[in-house]
């Protein structure tokens, strides 16, 4: 069962940043310190427009937070350690939001 949509506070310490160069929004993992980085093409699909500008992406982080920051969790898990930068893509979040409407094997979704 996944536990997408928890509510929790989210690192007020670490702001979430909107790095250029890479074209994503950058945050740290609430009570982990792993930074982790959604790209604007993922922000766009959890919004459902797009192009998104600058502000625009960081408003659709503050919107999604608890739900990115499960997904990466989710994606730290997988690795089984939580060191290194944790990378969310459009296909990863385009993934999980096909797991929820649809009824895939626990093996596939998170």
């Amino acid at each position: 069962m996944s536990n997408f949509g928890r509510l929790h506070g989210g690192s007020q310490s670490f702001p979430p940043v909107w790095s250029a160069r890479q074209r994503a929004v950058c945050f740290v993992i609430s009570g982990t310190g792993t930074t982790c980085v959604v790209a604007r093409d993922a922000l766009e699909l959890l919004e459902g427009r797009a192009p998104l500008s600058a502000a625009g992406c960081l408003a659709a982080f503050r919107r999604h937070r608890d739900w990115i920051e499960d997904l990466a969790a989710a994606e730290m898990a997988e690795r089984g350690t939580s060191t290194g930068d944790i990378v969310l893509s459009a296909a990863q979040v385009r993934f999980q939001l096909a797991c929820e409407i649809t009824d895939l094997p626990d093996v596939f979704c998170v």
